[in-house]
């Protein structure tokens, strides 16, 4: 039974259901459209303890009954963080990560049609070779917002050796196309631009005062906020100094990470549950990310999903997504400019119910379900069935 295989680093589990959540719900939307879809995501042992505990294989069920096999192989890492060795300990890391997955394919019976690797490294160099390996098409996504991964190897490497059986490269923007491009990492026939998309179906507007009451804040407050890592790059503490510039306006910040947002206008500074999201930013007046770098940010497409006006960067990551007709853009490191974004959105009703009306108005465009529906078909035409090949095995599972 020929199965679409999707190779991950990271995947949510009982200990963190909130890491990587995109992952599971391509996975689950691939399965939903009726593909026979597994799940390999090598726990690294030596580097988490947790992972020990984590059982080697589970069957996840969505919401519209379709199944996921979800294999976890041990195995050991080096990591992939910049610093000494870099090349040596990726590479280390690499190699062990593609024999985790060959033994998983072994113990559980996997027959891989197509492989689909998340992100570069390790997933999608591996994609790669346990695809030229096994004859079978192999693709990756690439979403990074650092490119970090293509340094540990050398662009002339990844052209010529480690990606050049790869069959197609899935990028999540036109800058992560023309990154790959420019850096000659893989041709430009092979890359196909498919922004990030969200569930329709769990992120859209919900009623304003019952989102309120939910999240405990004041029903007449102006609330703006932002969903992501509490670090420089995301700009948490950006978002805070612009808010504590102007009267009237609170902000919150649902993640966590080393920088402390908390202070006397922060209403919300931890964690929120993915299935709480959206009545979080129903909750919002406005979506506010002052990010330096993304590949294209889910959570904007979510808050936009949400019906949300967007305030982020002025950068090419955000072109895909945000315009004038839905977003005000800033230099993310201009305090004065996001603090002047915020005041105008406070201020001005109709300026708020525009942009909101445009976010709405792209939301459809960006559902998860169109986004997997336009990829399978471009996977398929690359690889010549193959991609069928999987939804027909998985009509018949």
């Amino acid at each position: 039974m020929k199965q679409f295989v999707i190779l991950a680093n990271k995947y949510p589990n009982e200990f963190d259901p909130n890491i990587n959540v995109f992952t599971q719900q391509t996975a689950w939307t691939f399965a939903d459209s009726g593909y026979d879809c597994v799940v390999v995501c090598p726990s690294a042992v030596n580097l988490n303890r947790t992972n020990r505990k984590l059982p080697l294989e589970t069957v996840e069920t969505t919401e519209q009954g379709s199944s996921v096999r979800v294999v976890r192989p041990h195995y050991l890492s080096m990591g992939q963080r910049p610093g000494p060795l870099n090349k040596q300990r990726v590479a280390f890391t690499v190699s062990h990560y593609v024999a985790a997955v060959k033994r998983a394919l072994k113990d559980y019976s996997i027959e891989p049609g197509l492989f689909f690797g998340e992100f570069l490294c390790p997933c999608g160099v591996a994609a790669a070779k346990l695809g030229k390996d096994l004859g079978v098409p192999s693709f990756f996504q690439h979403g990074e917002a650092l490119y970090f991964g293509d340094g540990y190897f050398g662009n002339e490497r990844l052209k010529d050796d480690l990606l050049a059986n790869l069959t197609g490269v899935v990028a999540v923007s036109t800058q992560n196309r023309g990154y790959l491009y420019d850096a000659g990492i893989v041709s430009d026939s092979k890359v196909g631009v498919f922004p990030n998309g969200c569930r329709g179906d769990r992120f859209y507007p919900r009623d304003r005062q019952e989102a309120r009451r939910r999240m405990g804040w004041p029903e007449g407050a102006f609330v703006v906020g932002l969903t992501g890592s509490f670090d420089e790059r995301k700009g948490v503490l950006r978002l805070k100094e612009a808010v504590g510039r102007i009267s009237g306006v609170y902000y919150a910040c649902a993640g966590k990470g080393a920088l402390d947002p908390s202070g006397d206008k922060c209403l919300l500074s931890s964690p929120v549950d993915n299935a709480e999201l959206p009545w979080y930013l129903s909750a919002l007046d406005a979506f506010v990310l002052p990010t330096h770098n993304e590949g294209c940010c889910t959570a904007i497409v979510e808050a936009i999903s949400c019906g949300l006006p967007i305030v982020s960067s002025d950068r090419s990551f955000n072109y895909d997504i945000c315009g004038e007709d839905n977003s005000i853009l800033v230099d993310p490191d201009d305090i004065g400019a996001i603090a002047a974004a915020i005041e105008r959105l406070r201020d001005d009703a109709s300026l708020r119910a525009r942009l909101s009306r445009g976010s709405l108005d792209r939301a459809p465009g960006l559902d998860l379900r169109k986004r997997v529906a336009s990829i399978a078909k471009w996977m398929d035409e690359k690889s010549d069935g193959a991609v069928q090949a999987c939804r027909r095995e998985g009509a018949h599972a």
